[in-house]
């Protein structure tokens, strides 16, 4: 079986587009308020039905996903939730960066962590604050080696 991503509305968040295995088992969804992001592939016993689905409810959202994919489709998937969700991004992908929001109240801050030996560089969007040094960022921070930063937003 086979599931292939679809973007058919314009209120559902932009996933990826891909086709992607799968197999073990699949439910039958019927759809209830949410919007489907992902369908079965034309052939298996859940051909067109959805296989990932997405619905907003008050501040927040929920997917369901409807079977056992390949790991390609889960390292794309929360990926794009981190990009989504997080206004702090790393400039690459090879995982020298980690960065860990947490609250303090009701503040939200950012700890920006270089695991390596050498510069790294992180987008963000917007203006943050680093508590620690009190320096200002719009658009990107540079990461010195083993450096950390703590964010909030301005």
């Amino acid at each position: 079986m086979t599931v292939e991503t679809v973007n058919n509305s314009v209120s559902e968040p932009t996933v990826f587009q891909e086709t992607y295995s799968c197999g073990a088992w699949c439910d039958h969804i019927t759809l209830r308020g949410a919007e489907a992001l992902a369908r079965f592939g034309p052939n298996g016993p859940a051909a067109g039905l959805p296989a990932l689905t997405y619905r907003s409810y008050g501040a927040g959202a929920a997917y369901f996903i409807a079977t056992i994919l390949e790991d390609r489709f889960y390292e794309e998937f929360f990926r794009t939730l981190q990009e989504d969700l997080l206004p702090i991004r790393p400039l690459s992908a090879d995982g020298d960066l980690e960065i860990v929001p947490v609250r303090d109240g009701n503040e939200r801050l950012y700890f920006v962590l270089n695991h390596v030996s050498v510069p790294r560089k992180a987008a963000i969007d917007g203006r943050f604050l680093d508590i620690l040094d009190d320096s200002r960022h719009t658009y990107q921070v540079d990461m010195t080696p083993f450096g950390v930063r703590l964010l909030a937003p301005l």
